[in-house]
């Protein structure tokens, strides 16, 4: 996180435009339903690892001199009814000459694993969402850095909502490579798990063979098929995916699994590259493509 302090134009540059669009990877308490705040705390078992961003997007969480936020409100699209913040907030920091940064934090929320903006939403807003930051960036002093950051938080978008773009053609190969006649063992149930399993299972029916968590008793009276993760050790697959987006961490449950005996060759997760950078790219342009002939 950017350290608490003010940032005239120099210091700007310095700290706060390398961390515009950047992920960080935080411990999040996270309460299952019937379990209280105390008791989370106390047995660590409330705290998930998740991705957050260095910079919320969030308005409310930023103080504006009235003259530029209505400047930079009025810059993003009419049509632009999801991340309107994010689009918002790039251009006031790219405008903005000065920055104070604070780490009182007056204001707290809670956020669900089946909240309706994380879950089951269609990509079109998401889509001008992206377009409309990728124009707010065209001045942008670090242009090369903030795209690969915005295609970044892109691919975090396009694996939690439309997995299934990866499981068939030209963009099968990402990005756990070819999967094809392979038995997979799944490792993870939070959000890209079960959109991981959701898609796959409508698709390739037979493809995952076994579902496990550490938390699979919460995914079990879920009424979800999510087994102990000791069942790697007995169970039959060809690969064990890993449903996580934090590389570090797949890399840690990775040395993990082969120091209790899972062949570390079988083990794929997710790894940021060019190529599944650009796969993604081309995941957004074929959809721009077929929105544009439905409405023709």
């Amino acid at each position: 996180m950017i350290p608490a302090g003010y940032y005239d134009a120099d210091g700007m540059m310095r700290e706060v435009y390398p961390r515009l669009l950047s992920l960080r990877y935080a411990d999040q308490l996270a309460v299952s339903p019937g379990t209280g705040y105390d008791a989370a705390v106390k047995t660590g078992q409330g705290f998930r690892r998740c991705h957050q961003p260095e910079i919320y997007s969030s308005v409310w969480s930023k103080l504006v001199k009235r003259e530029l936020l209505r400047q930079t409100q009025e810059m993003v699209p009419d049509h632009v009814t999801m991340g309107e913040d994010l689009v918002c907030t790039v251009y006031t920091l790219l405008f903005a000459r000065s920055v104070t940064v604070t780490d009182y934090a007056p204001y707290h929320y809670q956020m669900r694993d089946d909240s309706a903006s994380l879950s089951n939403v269609s990509f079109q807003p998401y889509q001008a969402m992206f377009e409309a930051a990728d124009s707010a960036l065209q001045n942008s002093p670090m242009r090369e850095t903030h795209l690969m950051q915005l295609y970044a938080v892109l691919l975090d978008y396009v694996l939690l909502t439309q997995y299934e773009a990866f499981l068939q053609d030209e963009f099968s190969n990402f990005p756990f490579g070819n999967l094809n006649g392979r038995r997979m063992a799944l490792y993870g149930a939070g959000k890209f798990g079960r959109e991981i399993f959701r898609k796959t299972k409508a698709l390739f029916p037979d493809r995952i063979t076994l579902w496990v968590d550490q938390n699979y008793k919460t995914y079990q009276a879920a009424d979800l098929p999510v087994e102990p993760v000791s069942r790697l050790l007995e169970a039959e697959y060809d690969i064990v995916v890993i449903a996580l987006i934090n590389e570090a961490l797949c890399e840690e449950i990775k040395k993990h699994l082969t120091a209790v005996g899972v062949d570390g060759e079988k083990i794929r997760y997710v790894s940021v590259s060019l190529e599944l950078l650009d796969a993604t790219k081309r995941i957004l342009q074929k959809q721009r493509n077929r929105l544009n002939k439905t409405k023709d």
